[in-house]
């Protein structure tokens, strides 16, 4: 009955699907395999006939991927949650590993030093034993360019650096010339030659894209600086691009300024001595105290103007400090420019002057460079150097005027006698001298060189009028001919 039943069910099947099979005889016929065969191919049609449509593997992973998180999210969906965070742990953790190797911060402690240079009174105090890391990145041999901080270095091996020499020994001698000293003299580097229109001393600027801000900033300060032009001041402006503080030591000691006595020095080096030749914030603070020092022993009684560090950038969003990119160029001026302050408030007749005021902005935690008073990510464009120029000009006009009290306030002699600080003066007797046992200082003074001079045989070299006239004395050190400077 059983055998009935499925046969009859089996009919109302094909007959529904239009198959026609033939009906089994005995339990034999059932276990035929070729039988078996023809009637599943008539139920359900032949397999090698039949197509798949491809299945793209993408795809498949994908669901499957999102059918297994389904999975995990509704049976194990606590393991689910701790994977996460291990996984958000694990990267932050790589992130900091990654970022600490680039930075070198496994080096050392951010950007800091520990020897105290504000109390320092003489140059001869500067050690290099002292030292705790020569280059930038906190070790001793990764900075094979930072020269020694306490000695003069020229970089006269490049010819645009002497021409830029010379130019700057003709603009002192304008003043020279005249019989007159200037009230203000900027010395530094590429951030006071490009007020004299200028980069290296290397011509052919006007075809290069700072050829045109270049020239306005040099009219702009001309204008603003020259009394002939209507300037308030006449300052005499000396750099040179790339310079370091040695090599500013270098131009010191060769009288670039040819004994000119300003009121007022304005100094204005070291971003080349950190990013350039690579040297650690403390060789660049013993560079610019030994040129600062250099000046001191000049004795004339001016004021020296340290200017602060100008802010640099390492991103185009020009961000320095707060939540974003670090920028260490940024933590090397930030302390530079901390251990300068430092410096002159503890020193007479030195001051710090800075520029963030100016070139920095302020948005909440965060602090970026003023866009638009850059060129780039290093260089001023014609309207910060406008604005500094003003900023720069204000406070000249407040060292003069404290400069001026002060002499005012300045005692004089016993009656009868001129003040201090008039122009005359008034010549002992042969018989003065001799009854109170001193002579003439300055002639003496004078008399001592001459004789040093011919010693040395000096002399032949050098005029009165001349200011190394004959170059020949500079050809064996440099191996130069003659024409080359």
């Amino acid at each position: 009955e059983n055998t009935k039943s499925s046969t009859l069910s089996l009919s109302i099947g094909l007959s529904q699907n239009n198959k026609k099979m033939k009906l089994p005889k005995d339990d034999d016929d059932l276990r035929d395999d070729d039988r078996f065969d023809e009637d599943r191919e008539a139920l359900f049609g032949s397999t090698s006939t039949r197509s798949t449509a491809p299945i793209n593997p993408v795809v498949e992973c994908c669901v499957s991927g999102l059918a297994y998180v389904q999975f995990l999210w509704i049976f194990r969906r606590l393991e689910c949650v701790l994977a996460l965070v291990l996984f958000f742990c694990v990267s932050l953790l790589v992130t900091g590993v990654v970022e600490s190797y680039e930075t070198r911060q496994h080096s050392f402690k951010g950007h800091q030093f520990y020897n105290d240079y504000s109390e320092l009174q003489s140059s001869l105090e500067l050690k290099l034993k002292d030292i705790d890391h020569w280059c930038l990145d906190g070790s001793d041999n990764s900075c094979p360019k930072c020269d020694d901080p306490t000695h003069p270095i020229s970089r006269g091996e490049y010819d645009g650096w002497k021409e830029a020499f010379m130019r700057n020994v003709k603009l002192s001698n304008s003043f020279r010339y005249k019989s007159q000293d200037p009230d203000v003299i900027f010395m530094g580097d590429g951030f006071v030659e490009a007020t004299v229109g200028d980069l290296r001393g290397v011509p052919g600027l006007d075809t290069t894209p700072a050829a045109k801000q270049l020239s306005m900033i040099k009219e702009y300060y001309d204008n603003m600086f020259t009394k002939s032009n209507g300037g308030k001041y006449d300052v005499l402006r000396l750099g040179i691009a790339g310079d370091t503080s040695p090599n500013l030591f270098w131009r010191l000691r060769q009288n670039e300024m040819r004994n000119l006595k300003p009121s007022i020095w304005w100094i204005s080096i070291g971003r080349n001595d950190l990013f350039r030749t690579k040297c650690s914030e403390e060789v660049t603070l013993m560079g610019i105290i030994r040129v600062i020092e250099e000046i001191v022993d000049r004795h004339d009684g001016a004021t020296i103007v340290i200017n602060s560090l100008l802010p640099t950038a390492n991103n185009s969003r020009m961000q320095l400090e707060g939540k974003g990119p670090r920028n260490e160029m940024w933590l090397s001026i930030k302390e530079l420019n901390g251990r300068l302050k430092k410096f002159a408030s503890r020193h007479d007749h030195v001051v710090f002057y800075d520029t963030d005021d100016i070139l920095v902005t302020s948005k909440g935690a965060k602090k970026f460079i003023t866009k638009s008073y850059y060129a780039d990510k290093l260089h001023p464009n014609f309207e910060g150097y406008q604005e500094l120029a003003k900023k720069q000009l204000a406070y000249i006009d407040h060292l003069m005027q404290k400069r001026a009290s002060a002499k005012e306030n300045t005692p004089t002699t016993t009656s009868g006698s001129k003040p201090a600080d008039s122009t005359e003066s008034v010549e002992p007797s042969e018989s003065e001298s001799s009854e109170s046992g001193t002579s003439n200082v300055d002639t003496d003074y004078h008399e001592d060189f001459e004789d040093a001079d011919d010693y040395y045989g000096y002399l032949k070299h050098f005029t009165e009028d001349d200011f190394l006239q004959d170059f020949n004395l500079y050809d064996d050190f440099y191996g130069l001919g003659d024409d080359d400077w």
